[in-house]
């Protein structure tokens, strides 16, 4: 993403909390806090960035319809935001808001068309950072793997994230990495067959990035971001969505680079293997 993003952002650390006046409860020290919300505008695609204390690393989101919306649910104890409305605004974002509930906070973005790709999630030292191309904007055929959104039945303002509460969705139970001799090995663990999946790399953003969509209906029981012990692989990411599971490694190392995928009973695996050098 490049450090444009950060530049000249200063964070403030969160003060001990103070005993409020009134009946509400005393927020423990671990709540987390939403310090504020900035949008990064480009021809092609727009980044959102949350800045909060500590940085996010679990989130699910969906695509409520009437109006279009993308609805962004960060699990866990948050503090009462000081700002609830964010007039940020281009030709596909109109604002921003944030609802406050006791085990979660939910950042809307109010859309002004339903033809965006699937936002692609990076976490940092500083928050989560979203990126989102603009679909009603691209001329050509959409890149190979690409998915533009499909939006969701609508939800009640304060229900659970949808994903949730699909007790019919299989699982993720298990996820890693293990290293190769050139390149990288990640093994899912399913508790049921997947009825399909495919594959697609991202070669040109930074840090470059090969992605893997499991068809139907999955839940992500374990962490958004997964911190790995490998060479070639800095981070993987699950997200959930109406229709697939999806999960991006974020790679270490340039090029396009060669993917098996061997799907046996409940488990998938994938053989990363870097591009070849010339001699």
């Amino acid at each position: 993403m490049g450090g444009r993003f950060f530049a000249g952002a200063a964070m403030v650390l969160g003060l001990c909390a103070s005993i409020p006046w009134g009946g509400e409860s005393v927020w423990a020290q671990s709540a987390m806090s939403l310090k504020g919300i900035t949008l990064e505008d480009a021809p092609g695609e727009f980044t959102v960035i949350f800045w909060s204390d500590p940085p996010i690393e679990a989130y699910h989101h969906s695509f409520p319809r009437k109006p279009p919306r993308l609805a962004i649910d960060f699990p866990g104890k948050w503090k009462r935001p000081d700002k609830t409305t964010y007039r940020l605004e281009n030709d596909t974002l109109e604002r921003i808001t944030v609802d406050h509930y006791p085990d979660r906070l939910r950042a809307t973005l109010h859309l002004k068309t339903d033809q965006i790709f699937e936002p692609f999630f990076y976490d940092s030292i500083k928050g989560l950072i979203v990126t989102i191309k603009k679909a009603h904007l691209f001329t050509g055929p959409l890149p190979k793997g690409v998915k533009v959104t499909a939006a969701e039945d609508d939800e009640d303002k304060g229900a659970a994230p949808a994903a949730s509460r699909k007790s019919a969705a299989g699982e993720l139970t298990d996820l890693s990495v293990s290293d190769l001799p050139e390149g990288c090995r990640l093994t899912l663990s399913l508790n049921r067959e997947t009825a399909g999946y495919s594959t697609f790399t991202i070669p040109d953003e930074s840090p470059p990035k090969l992605v893997l969509d499991l068809e139907g209906k999955w839940q992500n029981p374990g962490k958004t971001v997964r911190r790995v012990q490998s060479d070639s692989v800095l981070r993987v990411r699950v997200g959930e969505h109406p229709d697939y599971l999806r999960v991006v490694m974020d790679l270490n190392f340039d090029g396009e680079p060669t993917v098996e995928a061997t799907a046996e009973g409940r488990t998938l695996v994938l053989e990363v293997r870097r591009p070849s050098r010339s001699p």
